[in-house]
C-alpha cells in the first residue's frame, strides 16, 4: 500500500457517503461542498477550489482551480455528469504536473452510483514530457 492509500480511500469512502446521503441529480457544487463537510467532520485538513500555480521554465503563466485540495496532497475534481470523459482525467493529469502533487481522485457523482478514477503523476513522468 503506497502513502496516499489510507487517505484516499477516507477521501472515497466520504463521496460513497454523500451520494448514498444526497442521491443522485445535485450541482456539481452540492456534492463538492458536502464532501468538504464530511471530511473536515473527519478532522482533515479540505481547501475548497485551491489556486493552483502553473509555471513554464520556471515562469508562472497562470492558475487553475482545483474542487478540493485535501490534506495539502491529494487534488479531488468533482463531477455530476452522465459519464466522465478521457479529457476530464487529463485535465486532473494537468492540475497534478502543475501543482507538483502526485495523485488525484476524479469523483463523478452519476445518476446510479458514485465513479472514482484515480491519477497518478509521478515527478518521473512530469520530467520527462
Amino acid at each position: 500500500m503506497n502513502s496516499f492509500e489510507p487517505l484516499s480511500f477516507r477521501i472515497i469512502g466520504a463521496a460513497y457517503r454523500v451520494h448514498n446521503i444526497l442521491g443522485p441529480g445535485h450541482l456539481e457544487h452540492v456534492y463538492r461542498n458536502a464532501l468538504a463537510i464530511l471530511l473536515r467532520q473527519e478532522g482533515l485538513k479540505v481547501e475548497i477550489e485551491s489556486r493552483l500555480v502553473v509555471h513554464f521554465v520556471g515562469v508562472v503563466v497562470g492558475h487553475c482551480e482545483a474542487d478540493l485540495l485535501v490534506e495539502d496532497q491529494i487534488v479531488v475534481e468533482t463531477k455530476a455528469i452522465l459519464a466522465i470523459l478521457p479529457g476530464h482525467e487529463v485535465r486532473l493529469g494537468a492540475y497534478l504536473r502543475s501543482s507538483g502533487h502526485e495523485v488525484g481522485l476524479l469523483l463523478n457523482f452519476g445518476p446510479v452510483r458514485v465513479d472514482v478514477r484515480r491519477v497518478v503523476e509521478t515527478r518521473e513522468q512530469s520530467q520527462s514530457g
